[in-house]
Formats: structure tokens, sequence, C-alpha cells
């Protein structure tokens, strides 16, 4: 499933839905601009086991639906996502030194119990 951004469409996954297709049926549900009933619609498409591809506020809806114990999924992609990346113990500077272009790709399983999830550390790779 593909979560859009804030006032965008499901039109925004079209370039990349195709490909995406070769793992399965994509749902790209046209979410409302109220963050709420952005979830609710969100909660009411996606199915236990999905993989949940969220930008923006799509990203944090999709952490959010990651969190809940009833309808585990098989992993969440973040793309534009303004949520904060591990640091890992390490200082602000040492943390925005790991990428020159202040992109990230975080990625990390989300089999754990739902407690870990939330309290897990995502995990950072380069581009």
């Amino acid at each position: 499933m593909c979560l859009h951004g804030l006032g965008r469409s499901p039109a925004d996954w079209t370039g990349v839905r195709s490909g995406l297709e070769a793992f399965g049926e994509i749902r790209v549900p046209a979410l409302p601009r109220n963050p709420s009933d952005a979830l609710k619609r969100a909660a009411n498409a996606v199915e236990p086991g999905a993989i949940v591809v969220g930008h923006s506020i799509g990203g944090v809806l999709a952490l959010r639906l990651a969190g809940e114990a009833s309808r585990p999924l098989r992993a969440v992609v973040l793309t534009g996502c303004f949520f904060a990346p591990a640091r890992n113990g390490r200082s602000l500077g040492a943390s925005a030194g790991d990428s020159p272009t202040g992109s990230r790709t975080c990625a990390r399983s989300i089999d754990a119990e739902p407690a870990a999830r939330v309290r897990a550390p995502l995990g950072r790779s380069r581009r």
C-alpha cells in the first residue's frame, strides 16, 4: 500500500506503481487532509502482512499503522518523511555528517513485538 503526502493524491505513485506491482496488488487510497481522518482511511485500506510505503505525512501514518499490534505489517518504507533518524547516542553533528546531502534511507524489521517496534532505533544506510 502506498500513502501520499498531505494535500497530494494517489496520482503521485503513478510513476512507480507498475514496478511495485511486481510484488503484488498495490493499494493507493486517497487520503483526506485531516490527519485523523487520513489515519482512519489508511487503517481501513491496509491488510495484515502488507508492505506500506509512505511519503511525507503518509510516512508518519505508515509508522502509526506499524505500531498497531492488531494488524502486523511485513515492512514499512519511508520517503521524505520528517520522522527524526536515530542518533544511536552520537552528537547531532556526528549524525548529520553521515550524509553530506542530508538525505537518509531508513529501514528496519518490524517483526518484533509492538512495544519493541516503537522503541527500536531505525537503521541507517548511505546512498
